[in-house]
């Protein structure tokens, strides 16, 4: 039985929370190349902007030509251990009339490697997850032709998205210990 003084007992020892703050593009680069996601995520704390490559200016005329100039905004706080907290913020690349997520990822050529691949799909993952929606898709846009090569459905899939976040803050706690 629980009781009031037992409750005041709990309330005064001290719980250590984790919280983080993580967006979809985080956990790409990640997937990519963790070190990439691990300098974003301290770029983003510490309010760092990178210069824009030229990859990434044909890609946003090629997202923009495409449509995907979404900028509606979601947001999700949850918990994905004990004590460990996580807010989920980012903004997908579309939402269709129907309410589904895209996500449209630029390439050289027509080859569609696998790890850049599983980085579209973990942010996709995150845009299901922050929306609530059981699909979505992918978009893989070539830069030479400025056309579609590939369009993909992906399933939500909450399990896998959370083992990445998961792996994810590990690398982050183990970045902390070598300070």
């Amino acid at each position: 039985m629980i009781t009031i003084s037992s409750l005041k007992n709990f309330a005064d020892e001290e719980m250590e929370i984790e919280y983080y703050v993580l967006t979809p593009s985080m956990l790409g680069q990640f997937i990519r190349k963790p070190s990439w996601g691990i300098r974003a995520y301290y770029d983003k704390l510490y309010g760092r902007q990178r210069p824009k490559t030229v990859e990434m200016e044909a890609g946003e005329q090629l997202h923009e030509k495409h449509g995907y100039t979404n900028e509606q905004k979601f947001v999700k706080k949850f918990q994905v251990d004990p004590g460990v907290w996580v807010e989920l913020r980012g903004k997908p690349d579309k939402i269709d009339d129907h309410g589904h997520p895209w996500e449209a990822k630029t390439l050289d050529g027509f080859f569609i490697p696998d790890h850049k691949f599983e980085a579209a799909k973990i942010q996709l993952l995150c845009y299901l997850f922050l929306m609530e929606q059981p699909y979505g898709f992918l978009d893989f846009i070539s830069r030479n032709t400025g056309q579609s090569i590939k369009k993909i459905i992906v399933h939500r899939d909450d399990p896998y998205l959370f083992s990445v976040i998961r792996k994810f803050i590990k690398t982050l706690r183990r970045q902390r210990q070598l300070v």
